[in-house]
């Protein structure tokens, strides 16, 4: 049974220890007052000495007289606490963009307070959309996020699933085919960045992270393309060479190629099959990498999930290839969870630590 509630209409009111007109029960120093509303327990209630009685917090207390010649406190109707209001909807959206500001609230002047990374999926509440300087945003579980522009229509994160994780492209196949791969260097936070990556200056160039995916092989075993874009040219770094495709905004370094196909010149459509040279016998592996202007991303989000299945479950992270961790660290643990690199950008991960 619920409480009951009762208000008191004389000047004060004693409180007992026990129901009855013994004086001995009467609480010292502690008393009622008119107008003061009381919660009593709606299975207290005791008839004792030709009165009402009922417990609350303080003790006990009379209501009135059972004949009803004096009355002490009255029945309050107490309205009932309105429903909870109906949980928000809610709808996954993914993130297209390659760094995606989290702020405290509904406005790009609002403060930053942490950010979503491109193929990162949230869930927010689609009735919390507010329109503010153009741009759309929703609340979510981390803060507020732009879902799109309505100035420029630049879309930020979407509803509709992407053929892969990623944006922009897919790769139809691996650059090096799986009956060649001996092994998987991830992109990101992996031990091989921590422990060799001040001398190969992945601290000045990749924020001291991993920035490609390395696929090993002994040598001389051919790189394809694996997409479908625009030959950009052999370059020098990366050595013995590089060689670059464009797909859309997205330029894709294939790096440590030995061979490079001279046959290719700039501006020339190539396919996923189209070799682009072969593994070098001295680098062992390629190094592909993608940029998006000033970041590097996961190459892993320009893969469908089967291909990333396929390829994690074959080569899982562990030995020298797993993810760096530490008492202090634990972030960014699996293949796909890792950040956006910026190009030459501050150390981010254990080595900021």
């Amino acid at each position: 049974m619920a409480d009951k509630v009762f208000q008191v209409i004389v000047v004060a009111l004693n409180v007992r220890s026990a129901p009855g007109l013994d004086s001995r029960y009467i609480l010292p120093n502690v008393q009622l007052r008119s107008g003061q509303k009381v919660i009593v327990d709606a299975n207290s209630r005791t008839e004792k000495d030709g009165i009402i009685w009922w417990r609350h917090s303080a003790g006990w207390s009379a209501e009135r007289r059972v004949d009803n010649r004096t009355i002490y406190m009255t029945p309050v109707n107490v309205t009932p606490p309105p429903p909870p209001p109906p949980p928000p909807n809610t709808t996954t959206f993914y993130v297209v963009e390659p760094i995606l500001n989290i702020r405290a609230s509904a406005s790009t002047a609002a403060p930053v307070t942490g950010v979503l990374y491109l193929g990162q999926q949230i869930t927010a509440e689609t009735n919390s959309r507010t329109v503010v300087g153009g741009n759309v945003f929703l609340k979510h579980s981390r803060g507020w996020s732009a879902e799109r522009n309505t100035i420029t229509n630049q879309v930020y994160m979407t509803t509709v699933k992407p053929g892969v994780p990623g944006i922009g492209f897919g790769f139809e196949r691996l650059p090096l085919g799986f009956e060649y791969i001996n092994k998987v260097f991830y992109f990101g936070n992996t031990q091989f960045a921590w422990d060799y990556g001040a001398q190969n200056n992945y601290n000045g160039y990749s924020q001291g992270l991993h920035g490609g995916l390395d696929l090993e092989h002994t040598g001389g075993a051919p790189v394809v393309a694996g997409v479908r874009g625009i030959f950009d040219g052999p370059g020098s770094a990366f050595p013995p060479n590089r060689v670059d495709v464009l797909v859309g905004k997205y330029r894709i370094i294939y790096g440590h190629l030995a061979k490079p196909n001279r046959t290719l010149q700039r501006g020339a459509t190539v396919m996923p099959t189209t070799q682009l040279g072969e593994i070098d016998f001295k680098e062992q592996h390629v190094h592909i990498e993608i940029r998006m202007g000033i970041y590097i991303l996961n190459p892993l989000l320009f893969m469908s999930d089967a291909l990333v299945n396929q390829l994690v479950t074959r080569f899982p992270p562990a030995g020298d290839t797993r993810f760096y961790s530490s008492p202090t660290f634990k972030q960014w643990q699996t293949p796909l969870d890792q950040p956006v690199i910026r190009l030459a950008g501050p150390i981010i991960g254990p080595k900021a630590i």
